[in-house]
């Protein structure tokens, strides 16, 4: 169940982004996130809802990455668990080798390019 929620995820960005890039006039692609299905979004100041999300391994957790470990400018990648030491396991579609490694949850936070976590529930 978990998987087919990550592939209707990434269907549903893709889709936007590529909305997104007919409706812009410059070369820089333009993106934004819509979705509707989303049970709350948190900011990173909401840490520990995030974590308790992952936790309960009911919840997915969308980011949007800036620069940096991620990538060289933004995208997004699911949050999809957290170890007892607090280490996240993720599904990146810009990387199979990242998706395969286990990340530190202060890292993901610090790299976060907006506000917001989409937590997407059962």
């Amino acid at each position: 169940k978990n998987l087919s929620k990550i592939i209707a995820a990434y269907l549903k960005l893709d889709f936007q982004t590529e909305v997104m890039m007919s409706l812009s006039k410059e070369k820089q692609r333009t993106t934004a996130f819509i979705c509707d299905e989303y049970a709350e979004y948190v900011t990173k100041t909401d840490s520990d809802k995030i974590k308790e999300a992952l936790k309960s391994q009911k919840s997915l957790v969308i980011a949007s990455m800036g620069k940096g470990t991620f990538t060289s400018s933004a995208h997004y990648i699911i949050l999809r668990g957290i170890t007892d030491d607090n280490k996240v396991l993720i599904a990146d579609p810009n990387s199979m080798e990242r998706s395969k490694k286990i990340w530190d949850f202060d890292l993901i936070l610090k790299e976060s390019h907006e506000p917001y976590f989409y937590i997407i529930s059962k």
